[in-house]
């Protein structure tokens, strides 16, 4: 009995007033703004919505924009290699955030929503992309045939040093250099006060 004496007590909105809030709701305004605006509450508002059969406008899809570097016939075949893709992601990532500020800002709630849960989704591959990344960037490659090759090289000439009879400084110098493939140009001469044997 209280509720309905308080309903008859409540003096009907103006109209003008309800079709202005209404049309800033449509131009993307949140119940927040539109009440700051129309001198109501929130909920007077969301009342008015429900009352004069308010509809949300649909949020506008986002566009993505072109990734360059991929390959639409290759998923997953990115040129540039790492680098490039993490760049596209990073740039995708940024794209979301300023789409969810937006859509935040407009009041679109399942855009918002939307949003959030595909950031959720990128941030795990975002992370595992930079590791990889930063590992390649500190990390020296050599093909597997080049590496044999030298470590085949280093184990020859080590084993030439090895087959040599113990020597004089001089002459063992002259050895290592010849296996290095550089040649001495002059001994230095022995030091003061020592002579050579």
């Amino acid at each position: 009995m209280a509720a309905a004496k308080r309903r008859a007590g409540r003096a009907a909105p103006d109209p003008e007033v309800v079709e202005r809030a209404l049309d800033a709701r449509r131009r993307g305004l949140t119940q927040v703004q539109v009440a700051e605006i129309c001198s109501v509450t929130a909920a007077t508002i969301q009342r008015w919505e429900r009352k004069y059969g308010y509809q949300p406008p649909e949020p506008r899809p986002v566009q993505a924009p072109d990734a360059p570097g991929l390959d639409p016939e290759e998923p997953g075949d990115v040129a540039g290699g790492t680098a490039a893709l993490l760049e596209e992601l990073q740039g995708a990532v940024r794209d979301l955030r300023r789409a969810r500020r937006s859509a935040s800002r407009a009041g679109d709630a399942r855009s918002v929503s939307t949003y959030i849960n595909a950031l959720s989704r990128i941030a795990p591959t975002l992370a595992r992309l930079e590791t990889v990344h930063a590992n390649e960037t500190e990390t020296i490659r050599i093909p597997r045939a080049a590496f044999e090759a030298a470590a085949r090289s280093y184990r020859e000439r080590v084993s030439k040093v090895l087959a040599q009879p113990l020597t004089c400084a001089k002459c063992g110098a002259a050895l290592r250099a010849s296996l290095a493939g550089v040649t001495l140009d002059a001994v230095a001469p022995p030091e003061a006060g020592r002579s050579e044997q």
